[in-house]
């Protein structure tokens, strides 16, 4: 799929089509080779063959789990769990090495072609597959195993903490829109880490098409702005969100940082 130079309606992408326009963004020469396309191509050409091949919704399975943790080796890299190259999908295409949130929506775009039935649980930390097709088995997308209730409780504790028990709560379905949402978030904060301003920017106007006139993002624009020597967006960015959050303890910062904007506005002219 190629796209133009206009950003997509965050309502209207699908969620395949999300993880290739935001990982064309983040490639260093912003082009994609045929190459990269055929693996993905033939990628979903394999997991349409073992639809074809096998009538058990359990043999789907377990035929999905040789061919994409087995043949094609897909993984997470420890070391690298936080770049933009590990929330690129032509990264992991080519590497085999990606983090949760890519994987899940490349995984769960498989499963369906299977008729696996996926939903993405909108879990603390990680998302966690599940198989309504199978008994709503939830899965590890990383790594196809099964995650039992002990398993998914340690990960509740590791992420909000040891007194915190596994309820379900924890395992409501994720609505699309946060399942985008979350992705966006995970690559913006990558993009920074990494000092790339302009594609954070890029994000950050996906996230508000998604979310209009939400304060938290405007605010974070508003900083990246700064970084990017606009000092008028930024402030603008940031007024809008102490008029939106006066009593946020972010607020007082703010009007700190709109002050030295302003200083350094004076001086620039």
């Amino acid at each position: 799929m190629e796209f133009d130079n206009k950003l997509p309606d965050m309502h209207e992408i699908e969620l395949l089509e999300l993880i290739e326009f935001t990982s064309q963004l983040t490639l260093d020469n912003n082009s994609v080779s045929d190459n990269i396309y055929a693996q993905l191509d033939e990628l979903i050409a394999d997991v349409r063959e073992i639809a074809q091949n096998e009538l058990s919704l359990t043999a789907r399975w377990d035929a999905f789990k040789v061919l994409f943790y087995d043949e094609w080796k897909f993984s997470i890299d420890q070391n690298d769990y936080f770049s933009v190259d590990s929330n690129n999908l032509f990264c992991f295409l080519t590497t085999r090495k990606g983090n949760n949130a890519l994987s899940s929506i490349l995984v769960h775009h498989l499963l369906s072609i299977l008729d696996l039935e996926p939903q993405i649980i909108d879990f603390p930390g990680p998302f966690v597959i599940q198989l309504n097709a199978l008994d709503e088995q939830k899965i590890d997308p990383l790594n196809g195993k099964i995650m039992s209730r002990h398993v998914l409780e340690t990960f509740v504790r590791g992420h909000l903490g040891n007194h915190v028990l596994l309820t379900d709560e924890h395992l409501v379905i994720a609505e699309e829109k946060n399942i985008k949402k979350r992705f966006l978030v995970s690559l913006k904060q990558a993009c920074l880490l990494e000092e790339e301003y302009d594609i954070a920017l890029l994000l950050s106007e996906l996230l508000l098409n998604l979310l209009p006139d939400d304060p938290n993002i405007i605010m974070e624009r508003g900083f990246i702005l700064q970084q990017l020597d606009y000092p008028a967006g930024a402030m603008e960015d940031f007024s809008f969100f102490i008029e939106q959050c006066p009593e946020h303890p972010n607020s007082d910062v703010l009007k700190i940082h709109i002050d030295k904007l302003k200083d350094q506005t004076v001086i620039m002219h």
